[in-house]
C-alpha cells in the first residue's frame, strides 16, 4: 500500500461557491486491489444532490455462471456534508447493487464504506425474473434510504440510521474533481466481477442514470470510462481494485422512449482493457 497527501481543491456547487476540503493535510490509504470492475462517471464540476437513480437490466446465461461468480450492476456514490461555506467528502460510500448469481438467484445489495471499512453489507433476495430493476438512494435527515424497483414495483425499501453509524453527511457528491494527480469520480456506474473476470457472454444494460438538481429536476452529465484500478470514488479509494480485462461498451443514443440512451457493458473476451477516460456518452 502507498500513502498520498491531501490537497484542497475548489469547486462549483449549485447556487453557491465554495471550497471542497477532501481532508486537512492527513494520509490515506490505497485499497488493495481486489476485484475487477469497469465503469462510467459524470466529468462535470462537482456538485451536491440528494438522490441518484439507475434503471438496468442483465441478459446472461446463468446456468454458465461459475459458482461464486455473478454478474452485477452497481451505482455508487460518496457521502458530503457542508461546515460554514466548505463541502467535505466525508469518506462514506453508499451502493446498490443487482447481482444474477450462479444458479439465477436475483440479489439486492447495499453496502455502506467507510473508506476501506465496511459498515454494512445486507442483501435481499428476489424470487422471479424481473426485466429491469431500478435501484434509488436517497439523503434524508436522519438515514440514507436504499430503493429497489422491479418492473415498476417497489419489491425491497433500506433503511440506514445515520445516528447508528455516526453518519454525519448530508447530500451526495456527483461530478469529477482532479486532487492532486488524481482523478476522483463521486458518482460511479458499473459492473464487477468476484475475483476474476467472468469469461462468459453477458451483456449490463443501464440507462436513466439521473442525479437530482434543484433547479433542473433530475438530470445526467457527459459520462466517460473508468477501470477498476482508477476509479477512485474518494481520495484515494477505489471500487473494484482491478481492471476489468475483456469488456468493451455500446452507446445507443436516446430515443423517444427515454430522454438519454442506453449504456451497454459487455463481454468481449481477451486480453482487451476499455481505457479509462474514454468518452462514453453526453450529457443534456
Amino acid at each position: 500500500m502507498r500513502k498520498n497527501k491531501l490537497t484542497l481543491t475548489s469547486l462549483l456547487v449549485p447556487l453557491i461557491v465554495c471550497a471542497l476540503v477532501i481532508s486537512s493535510a492527513s494520509e490515506v490509504m490505497v485499497t488493495k486491489a481486489q476485484n475487477p470492475y469497469v465503469g462510467g462517471y459524470y466529468s462535470e464540476k462537482v456538485r451536491t444532490t440528494l438522490s441518484v437513480y439507475m434503471v438496468s437490466y442483465i441478459m446472461v446465461d446463468a446456468s454458465k455462471i461459475p459458482e461464486g461468480n455473478r454478474v452485477e450492476t452497481l451505482l455508487t456514490v460518496a457521502g458530503g456534508y457542508r461546515s460554514g461555506s466548505n463541502v467535505y467528502a466525508s469518506g462514506y460510500i453508499y451502493q446498490a447493487a443487482w447481482e444474477v448469481l450462479s444458479g439465477g438467484r436475483y440479489i439486492m445489495v447495499v453496502n455502506v464504506w467507510y473508506k476501506d471499512n465496511v459498515k454494512i453489507i445486507r442483501g435481499e433476495e428476489y424470487r422471479g425474473s424481473p426485466f429491469e430493476v431500478a435501484m434509488y438512494v436517497y439523503m434524508k435527515e436522519s438515514s440514507v434510504l436504499f430503493v429497489f424497483e422491479a418492473d415498476g414495483d417497489t419489491v425491497w425499501t433500506y433503511r440506514v440510521n445515520k445516528s447508528l453509524l455516526g453518519i454525519h453527511d448530508e447530500f451526495f457528491l456527483v461530478g469529477s474533481e482532479k486532487v492532486g494527480n488524481t482523478k476522483i469520480k463521486f458518482m460511479q456506474f458499473g459492473t464487477e466481477a468476484v475475483q476474476k473476470p467472468l469469461n462468459i457472454p453477458w451483456h449490463v444494460y443501464q440507462y436513466q442514470i439521473y442525479y437530482y438538481d434543484t433547479t433542473s429536476g433530475y438530470t445526467w452529465g457527459t459520462a466517460y470510462s473508468t477501470q477498476g484500478t482508477t476509479s477512485y470514488i474518494i481520495p484515494y479509494y477505489v471500487i473494484g481494485g482491478a481492471t476489468y480485462r475483456g469488456v468493451d461498451y455500446k452507446y445507443y443514443p436516446s430515443d423517444y422512449c427515454y430522454d438519454m440512451g442506453t449504456l451497454e457493458w459487455y463481454w468481449k473476451g481477451g486480453d482487451y482493457i476499455l481505457p479509462s477516460d474514454t468518452y462514453l456518452f453526453p450529457g443534456p
